[in-house]
């Protein structure tokens, strides 16, 4: 894939139901993702020193777990930079929220349609989907077709 791509980190929460926030861009379009906090490698790191690491936290330093989570009174933590065919994967499955009405969003994944808070995620997936588009322009059937054969 000839795609520009990259990933900043803009928020660590310290509750394990909620989730590690990226800005993802793409060819000059931000996209939020989220990672849950089941990606993160937990270690303590009240020494911030590396060699007081355990030997499978320093391993984890040197397999890709790239940016460094604050995780409050639980220490810290190692979390993946999302990579771009499971970012593209999540955007493309938000996309067809512009195929359905919201009644019939809501309906085929279990949102409520009164609901102002699911409204919201039903506007930001179709602003989400006119954004792909840009960002890929006419490649954006092929790389979808991509996408898809990967079965992510």
């Amino acid at each position: 894939m000839d795609i520009k791509f990259k990933t900043m980190l803009v928020g660590a929460v310290f509750k394990p139901w909620e989730s590690i926030k990226f800005i993802c861009t793409i060819n000059g379009q931000d996209f939020g993702y989220s990672l849950g906090m089941g990606y993160v490698v937990k270690f303590d790191d009240r020494e911030h020193n590396q060699t007081n690491y355990p030997d499978w936290a320093r391993k984890v330093l040197v397999d890709g777990y790239e940016t460094s989570v604050d995780l409050g009174p639980k220490g810290c933590g190692k979390v993946k930079r999302p990579v771009l065919e499971n970012v593209l994967n999540s955007l493309f499955m938000d996309s067809t929220a512009h195929e359905l009405s919201f009644v019939d969003w809501c309906s085929e994944f279990g949102y409520n349609n009164d609901s102002i808070s699911d409204r919201k995620t039903y506007d930001e997936c179709i602003d989400n989907y006119f954004k792909l588009k840009k960002a890929l322009g006419s490649k954006y059937d092929a790389v979808k077709a991509e996408i898809e054969a990967l079965g992510l």
